[in-house]
């Protein structure tokens, strides 16, 4: 559901530790793109002037700023003569979005009226960050193997943490569906610490005959390891 009143860094772009290589005038940045950016699109076109009045900065500022998040991958940037930029947010507070389908699907119990979020069954492959085609601004010269290698390792961590997100929402939706409770986040982050695969803990759910003789479900949920037998 789209909230207007916040503009929401994604989750993944901040525990992959991409954040960390960016100057903090490229985050100020993106989060006004954010701030205009369409939920479900996560297109947007704020002019220059704009940008600068909200981030804080001066112009230069805010264009090498747009320039970074560009060789990153970030943003994907239409340039118009005598219009204002057409902002593509690659990752924005709309896209937290994966393949995984029907992951509640032959559930005992379940009750329907929670499904999982409509980004968990959406086709996400537009939202996934291309390979970007870096060029160093200063010296005008194409970025080093390794500086493309590093680029390409974040991208394939904003992935595994975006697919880790969507499992662990799954298991979320199903247990409150069984339960009528909440399970903690951290419990769910405790078991895949562990090395218990989503999957697992989603067919243990999945086969529950009769949940409501669990009379501590998180305590239940807790006890889970690998050892668990159907």
């Amino acid at each position: 559901m789209q909230d207007n009143l916040f503009a929401k860094l994604p989750i993944a772009l901040i525990k992959c530790g991409l954040l960390a290589e960016l100057k903090s005038s490229s985050v100020v940045v993106y989060n006004v793109l954010l701030s205009y950016a369409d939920f479900n699109t996560g297109k947007c076109f704020p002019g220059i002037k704009t940008i600068c009045t909200f981030s804080g900065l001066t112009k230069p500022t805010v264009i090498d700023a747009i320039k970074e998040l560009e060789d990153w991958g970030l943003v994907e940037v239409t340039r118009r003569h005598g219009s204002h930029n057409i902002y593509q947010l690659k990752y924005w507070w709309g896209s937290e979005a994966t393949g995984t389908k029907n992951l509640t699907s032959g559930v005992k119990n379940f009750n329907h009226s929670g499904q999982i979020f409509d980004t968990l069954t959406r086709d996400n492959t537009e939202n996934q960050i291309k390979k970007p085609n870096v060029v160093n601004r200063r010296s005008q010269s194409n970025i080093s193997d390794s500086s493309g290698a590093k680029k390409l390792v974040y991208q394939l961590r904003i992935a595994d943490i975006q697919q880790q997100q969507a499992w662990a929402d799954a298991i979320q939706e199903l247990f409150k569906g069984l339960f009528h409770r909440e399970l903690p986040a951290e419990l769910i982050d405790e078991k895949f610490a562990q090395g218990i695969k989503a999957q697992f803990i989603l067919e243990i759910l999945k086969n529950l005959y009769d949940p409501g003789k669990i009379r501590n479900p998180i305590g239940w949920f807790r006890s889970l390891d690998e050892d668990w037998s159907f």
